[in-house]
C-alpha cells in the first residue's frame, strides 16, 4: 500500500489533477454531480476530495446533507454562497422572480412560483 499523500505529493495522481481542475472550472458542485460529470466512484471521489481539501486544494461546503466542492482559493464565501443559491432549483427560481419582479413580497413568490 503506497504512503498517504503529503502537500508535495497529493497532486502526482491525475486523477487528482483532474478533480482540481474541474472544480475551477465548476466550482460549486455537490458531491454526486461531480463524480457523475468526472465518471467517477462517488467513493473514489470521496477519497480524493479529503485528500485534496486536506492539502488546501479544495474546500467544501456542506449544507442540508449536500456536499459541495469549491477551489481552495480565489472565492470568498459571498462567491460559495451565491454559487449555492443558483445550483439549486427553488432558490434560483426565487432569486428569478424577485429580480424580474422587483417590490415583491413573500406571498406574491409563493402564488407566483407554488412553494
Amino acid at each position: 500500500m503506497p504512503p498517504p499523500p503529503t502537500a508535495d505529493t497529493v497532486l502526482d495522481l491525475e486523477a487528482r489533477r483532474r478533480i482540481v481542475e474541474f472544480v475551477r472550472a465548476n466550482p460549486g458542485l455537490h458531491l454526486r454531480e461531480l463524480a457523475a460529470r468526472l465518471d467517477m466512484a462517488v467513493s473514489t471521489l470521496e477519497y480524493h476530495g479529503y485528500q485534496l481539501v486536506k492539502h488546501g486544494h479544495l474546500v467544501t461546503r456542506e449544507s442540508a446533507g449536500f456536499k459541495a466542492y469549491y477551489p481552495g482559493e480565489g472565492m470568498d464565501r459571498r462567491d460559495k454562497d451565491i454559487l449555492y443559491l443558483v445550483r439549486h432549483e427553488a432558490p434560483r427560481r426565487i432569486c428569478s422572480h424577485v429580480l424580474l419582479a422587483p417590490g415583491c413580497t413573500p406571498k406574491d413568490v409563493r402564488e407566483a412560483l407554488g412553494i
